[in-house]
């Protein structure tokens, strides 16, 4: 739903803008769906059904990528509140790459390896 507001708002500027260049619409319009299409595609790669034309080994490091950042997720209240924003189109996909947020994901790791991360496993 937010992509297609983010399409409407595009139209909007575009028919206040007189509405004349129909390829300048058509760009921009290409723009704003570019980061939802491309997170929607790019997890569908994680299913061995997936058919058609694959884009490559970036996309499994990338999947990759998120799932070592999510792994911290439940002690690392800004990995979650970045995520959201960005599945929300609130913040830029770009944004899961900034360095703090890496920094805390390691850090999360360093603690986890020295046992004072919470673990994900039940306690047995």
């Amino acid at each position: 739903m937010t992509a297609a507001a983010l399409g409407a708002e595009t139209l909007d500027r575009w028919l206040n803008d007189g509405g004349r260049d129909g390829r300048r619409f058509q760009a921009a319009l290409a723009r704003v769906n570019r980061s939802p299409w491309l997170m929607a595609t790019n997890e569908d790669w994680r299913y061995p059904a997936t058919e058609g034309d694959y884009p490559g080994r970036i996309v499994e490091r990338l999947n990759g990528y998120v799932d070592w950042l999510f792994d911290a997720a439940p002690d690392v209240p800004e990995i979650v509140k970045t995520f959201l924003q960005v599945m929300h189109l609130v913040a830029p996909p770009t944004a899961l790459f900034k360095p703090s947020l890496i920094w805390k994901r390691v850090q999360w790791g360093r603690k986890r390896v020295r046992g004072t991360a919470r673990s994900m496993s039940p306690a047995t």
